[in-house]
Formats: C-alpha cells, sequence, structure tokens
C-alpha cells in the first residue's frame, strides 16, 4: 500500500509522458523521427570537416604530447599528471597557466585512437615524396609534423626520409578518425539535449522541444568544439552534464538504482573532462527546485550523491596537483594571459566585463568566426567607455532578471543560470584562465542560450492564431535557421583545414591578434613549402613578412616571430637579416631547440662559400653559426679549417679546442688541431744561427 502511494504521488510530480502529448505544429511528431531528422541535419552540417587536417593546438595536445603518442601504454602518465605536463617536459618549462588543467578524459581518448588508427613506428606506409613519386617504407619515428622513413632505394640501398604527415597514406585514415570522434560525440550531445527537452523538461509541447534542440545543433558558433580535435575536451564537458541531469531526471522518476549510477558516473566524466562540472554544485540543486518541483531541502537532499561525487574528483585532482603547486602556476608571458600585461587594474576589470557582451553577441549574430582574440585584438579599456558601461548593465539585467524569474520558478530560469554559471567561469572574473575570449568556451553556455531562443521563438510563434499558418510560419522559420546556419557551418569548416587556411583567412578577422599574425605568416611558409606551390614560392614567402613583422611590432619579445620572419629572409637570400632576426629570437630564448636547426644552415652557407675560395665570407657565416649554437663540434670544426685555410693559426687552435671538447672523437677537428699545434710550435722555436 506504501510503495502504491509513493507511485501515485510520484506521478503526480512528474507528469507521464503518454498522457500529455499533444498535436505539434508540423508532421514529425514522434520522437524517433524528429530525433532521426536532428541527427541527419547535425551530420550534414559537420560532414565536410572529416577531411580536415589538424589545427590551433593539435598539434601541442596530441602530435606534441609524448603520452598521447604512446597510444594505450600512455593512459596511465594521462590520468596520473596534469594535462600539459608531457608538452612542459618536453620543452623544459613550468606550467603557463593558473591553477594547472587536469583533463585526462580527452587526452585518453586521443591516445587510445593512436593505437587504433594513428601512425606508429614499425608501421609500413606507403609514401609520396616531394616530386610525386610513391614508394613503400616503414615509420622510424614521428616527430610534431614530421614523419621519418626508412626504405630501400632502386639500388637496393637503405635510405632513410622526412616527410610531412600528409604525405603518408594511412595519415587521413587518422584524422578522419579523430574529427570522426568530434562529430559523434556532437551528434549524441544533440540526442541528449533532444531527450531532457522532449522527454523531460517540455515533454507536454514535443515542438517547443524540437525548436531549441535544432537550434543547438546548427548554431555555427559550434563549429570551433567540433573542427578542433583538441576541443574534445568541452564538447565532452557538456556531453556529460546533459547526461547528468537527463539521468538526475530519470532517477527522480523512476527510483531505479541504475539511473543514480548513471548520473553520477556522468557527473564525474564531465568534471574530468573539464572543470566545468564544478559548477553542478549550485545548478543540481536548482535543477531539483526549478525543474522538478522539489522544496529546497529535497533539492539538496537529491544533490547528495553528486556532491560526494564532486569530493572523490577534487580528492584525485589535488593528488595529482596539489594546492600549493597549482598556487604557483601562473604566466609570465601575454599571449597565454592578456591580463598579466602592462595595465590598470580597473582597465582590466572593466575589459573583463566588456568581454561578456562579445561572448553575448557572437552567440546573437555568429557569423564574424574566429580562432584567436588574444593579445593585443581586445586591448584594454577603461571605465569611462560605453563598451564597458552598456555590458555591466546589460549583466546586472540579466541577473536581476534571472533571480526574479528563479522566485517564480520559471523553467526558463535554470538555463538562465546554466548560463551565469558557466559565463562566469570563463569571465577571467574569479580566475584568470589565459584566454582573453574564445569561441569554444561558449559552447557550454550556448546550450542554455540555444534554450532561451528556441523557448522565445515558440512562444513568439504560438501568437499566431490560426493553426494552419501556425504550422507554416514554423515550417519556413526553421528552415530558413537551418539553411542560412548550414551555409556558414560548412564554409567555416573548410577555414579549419589546416593551419594554413586558418590562420591566413582569419587574418582579417583579427588583425591584431599578435598569434594569428605570427601563426598566419608560419602559414604562409608553410605554404610556400608544398609541392604544388613551387611555381608561387617566393610570391608565399614575401606574403609572410607583413604579418610577422606585425606580431613584433605588437609584441616586441615574440621569440616565434624574430625565428620565423628569420627564415623568411633566409629563403630569400638576405642572410644578414636573417642573422639578425635569429640572433633576437636567441637572445630571448636561447634554449630553444630551432636555433641548432638555424646555425646549420649558416654552416652550411659558409662551407658553400669556402669551396668557392671565399674565406672571408665562410669565417662571417660560420661564426655567426657558432653565435647561435655554441655545442655543435661540427661548426666549430668548420670553422676552425676555415681559419687553418687563411693561416689565422691561433684561432683555428681554439676552434678546434671547442669542437673536441664538445666530441673528442671529432676525427676531422682532431687532425687540424695536431696540425694547428706542429705549426704553432715550429712558429714558436727560435731559429738556429
Amino acid at each position: 500500500m506504501a510503495k502504491a502511494d509513493k507511485n501515485k504521488k510520484l506521478k503526480k510530480e512528474v507528469p507521464q509522458i503518454a498522457e500529455l502529448k499533444q498535436t505539434g505544429l508540423f508532421a514529425f511528431d514522434t520522437f524517433r523521427k524528429q530525433l532521426y531528422l536532428l541527427l541527419v541535419i547535425g551530420f550534414v552540417f559537420y560532414a565536410n570537416s572529416l577531411m580536415n587536417e589538424y589545427a590551433l593546438d593539435d598539434g601541442v595536445m596530441i602530435k606534441e604530447n609524448s603520452y598521447v603518442m604512446e597510444g594505450t601504454k600512455g593512459l596511465k602518465k594521462i590520468f596520473a599528471k596534469h594535462s600539459m605536463a608531457a608538452f612542459y617536459e618536453k620543452n623544459h618549462a613550468n606550467d603557463q597557466f593558473e591553477g594547472g588543467r587536469y583533463r585526462p578524459l580527452s587526452l585518453a581518448s586521443f591516445a587510445i585512437e593512436q593505437s587504433l588508427f594513428g601512425m606508429n613506428p614499425g608501421d609500413v606506409v606507403e609514401v609520396e615524396d616531394d616530386n610525386g613519386r610513391s614508394f613503400k617504407g616503414k615509420i622510424t619515428s614521428l616527430e610534431i609534423f614530421f614523419v621519418n622513413v626508412e626504405y630501400t632505394d632502386d639500388k637496393g640501398k637503405t635510405q632513410t626520409a622526412k616527410v610531412l604527415g600528409p604525405q603518408v597514406s594511412t595519415f587521413h585514415t587518422e584524422t578522419i578518425a579523430r574529427h570522426l570522434t568530434n562529430v559523434l560525440i556532437f551528434l549524441l550531445t544533440i540526442a541528449f539535449v533532444f531527450y531532457l527537452m522532449k522527454e523531460q523538461i517540455f515533454r507536454t509541447e514535443p515542438q517547443l522541444a524540437f525548436c531549441c534542440a535544432l537550434i543547438f545543433a546548427i548554431h555555427p558558433l559550434h563549429t570551433e568544439v567540433v573542427d578542433n580535435v583538441k576541443s574534445r575536451d568541452e564538447l565532452m564537458a557538456l556531453l556529460f552534464a546533459v547526461m547528468t541531469l537527463v539521468f538526475a531526471f530519470r532517477y527522480v522518476e523512476t527510483k531505479k538504482v541504475l539511473h543514480l549510477v548513471f548520473g553520477m558516473l556522468s557527473l564525474f566524466l564531465a568534471m574530468l573532462s573539464k572543470e566545468y562540472g564544478v559548477v553542478m554544485f549550485a545548478l543540481l540543486p536548482a535543477f531539483f527546485y526549478i525543474i522538478l518541483k522539489k522544496n529546497m531541502g529535497q533539492s539538496i537532499v537529491a544533490s547528495i550523491p553528486y556532491f560526494i561525487v564532486m569530493g572523490i574528483y577534487f580528492i584525485i585532482r589535488f593528488k595529482i596537483i596539489p594546492l600549493n603547486t597549482a598556487s604557483n602556476f601562473h604566466a609570465t608571458e601575454f599571449l597565454n594571459n592578456q591580463y598579466i600585461a602592462p595595465g590598470a587594474p580597473i582597465d582590466k576589470l572593466a575589459t573583463k566585463i566588456y568581454v561578456l557582451s562579445k561572448y553575448l553577441w557572437l552567440e546573437i549574430y555568429p557569423v564574424t568566426l574566429c580562432v584567436d582574440y588574444s593579445y593585443n585584438q581586445i586591448p584594454f579599456i577603461t571605465p569611462s567607455n560605453w563598451h564597458f558601461i552598456f555590458s555591466l548593465f546589460l549583466h546586472l539585467g540579466i541577473v536581476a532578471f534571472t533571480v526574479w524569474l528563479v522566485i517564480k520558478r520559471h523553467i526558463l530560469s535554470f538555463f538562465f543560470l546554466f548560463y551565469l554559471a558557466h559565463l562566469f567561469l570563463i569571465s577571467n572574473l574569479m580566475v584568470e584562465i589565459g584566454t582573453t575570449l574564445g569561441e569554444r568556451l561558449i559552447y557550454s553556455p550556448s546550450f542554455a542560450y540555444c534554450i532561451i531562443l528556441g523557448y522565445g521563438l515558440y512562444r513568439l510563434l504560438e501568437k499566431i492564431q490560426e493553426a494552419k499558418t501556425r504550422q507554416i510560419v514554423f515550417i519556413a522559420v526553421c528552415s530558413v535557421l537551418t539553411i542560412s546556419c548550414g551555409a556558414r557551418v560548412i564554409s567555416r569548416n573548410v577555414d579549419w583545414k589546416d593551419d594554413a587556411s586558418l590562420f591566413t583567412h582569419d587574418l582579417s578577422i583579427s588583425p591584431n591578434s599578435v598569434l594569428v599574425n605570427g601563426n598566419a605568416g608560419k602559414a604562409y611558409l608553410d605554404l610556400s613549402n608544398r609541392r604544388e606551390n613551387k611555381p608561387r614560392e617566393m610570391e608565399f614567402v614575401r606574403m609572410a613578412i607583413s604579418p610577422l613583422r606585425h606580431s613584433i611590432e605588437l609584441h616586441p619579445t615574440f621569440v616565434n616571430g624574430y625565428l620565423n620572419l628569420g627564415v623568411v629572409y633566409y629563403k630569400l637570400g638576405m642572410l644578414d637579416s636573417a642573422y639578425a632576426n635569429w640572433s633576437k629570437g636567441h637572445e630571448l630564448n636561447p634554449n630553444n631547440s630551432l636555433m641548432k636547426t638555424y646555425a646549420y644552415l649558416f654552416m652550411v652557407k659558409g662551407v658553400e662559400a669556402a669551396r668557392k675560395k671565399d674565406l672571408k665570407t665562410a669565417i662571417e657565416l660560420i661564426t655567426k653559426s657558432t653565435l647561435l649554437d655554441q655545442n655543435n663540434p661540427e661548426v666549430w670544426s668548420n670553422l676552425g679549417g676555415a681559419f687553418y685555410t687563411t693561416g689565422d693559426f691561433p684561432n683555428a687552435k681554439i676552434a678546434f679546442e671547442n669542437a673536441l671538447k664538445l666530441d673528442p672523437n671529432q676525427v676531422e677537428a682532431g687532425k687540424g688541431y695536431q696540425s694547428v699545434i706542429g705549426i704553432l710550435k715550429a712558429q714558436n722555436t727560435p731559429k738556429k744561427p
């Protein structure tokens, strides 16, 4: 009898789906048909992203992450260390982000993909060389964007070649798998969003639920998280957050322990994806209170299992990144945190509040999209600036409206809370997260925005009295939105093909971003090296000059700007300008691994000059090589040889000594040194009368 009363009470609290379905505005009334339509739309929107390669931070998080490149063997390290550990270990650097990062789930998925689909040492592959000829070889090692391959030439000799990833036959299998995973996660998120809307929150109004889910599926602002493989952490964080809400609702409805377990597991996975899960501490009680109409006490009690999950997560996180260690993680470079740049604290605060309105504008008008808004695309503004004043009062108004909705326990109040809570996390107001503004960061708040927009649009359409007219208008509005958003999404996917297409396209949109200028210049250099661009090689090289110069004008200590500008001048034959830029880069970062390459290039030029009997030029060039890399014995040996040939035996002796200190087995340096010693000894021996 008690069980029957309990079930009766439950039915009263949570209306049953079958009893409340109404005739919709168009024929696709069933959950399955509407879901299939949404999934087809989502897949069509992002199908062309499957042929994209790597872009933006994909190299750092995947190709430069030794734990990921180990495949499943690296999983233990991934879960045992903070997310940037492998990158900083490789580059001998300290963590540059406030509080550290512990987001192992997306990295674990990259590692699994690496084992299943990635290029790995030992794989036998088909390779296309720079001349378009194909040959079979075995991968010996992997670098960031290069693959080292061992093969047998026509004469039966074993040779090695360093080729770009796209020149290897299995490269696109790897990239397609990674992009397909992102698309599938996004489609799964659409499915759970639609389920949450149609079967739970708006179960009495199926077309309202469809409208909300459709706007989420087609919103162009979501392109970055789907197209950028690295942004899988954002995709997973929202997917598991929505799943947490779905299973929390289901547990209240069914009281099945399995639903509670799934809800708790979903929350744990959300927090392993990204730290956004922390806001569920407030959002889950609000969900029970607003959506499920529990009283405050019941809402807190219902949230306790999820609080336990959060506690477990933080115990793990603080074991990996202790609080005292996390507090020592600070950015030292403007590009990693614009807010450490010189400026008045009140101006920085005004800028942070102004950025909130830029986020909202991107939600409202997602047409002009950009990969980067970092230093110095959004300069600091003063509190007297109208952008700050407008944004401040706008968001104060949103907060006040949200409070009013919460008091009324209106369904939309939960989504306003969801939006504001996630917006606060990325606002830099509490913790400076290292990003001024990022389209990927607004993905989770965008979920709430889409629900609010869908609700408002549907209520507006309801004002049309005549049912047939309302049906036609509804279909027309959905069609226009889908087509217009689809055109923007599909075209934006093309921009995300690779770094070259992305940064050269976005340069005009973010002309004062140091990173966009620097990466656009590097992109033009990369384009100049492509086989198909050989006839236009020097044209692309010259195109790199302007953005690279602008990057160091904006940020005079931007190391990569100097290094790449040096490459430009080297390719143009302007060796003095190349050295000046590489020397500046060396001054700023003497331990940069690329210095060895640049030093080698000057040595090669010096040796060429020596062969042409231009020993003065040879000594000048090889000396510059030693200044860029003082630890290369071959460079010192060649410098010693040049001095020896000119008869400058004291300097030859010094150069040969340096070579032998670095490598006692340097044969040529050893021979040269013995010869120089003999000559100097003979010169210093007094002649007999």
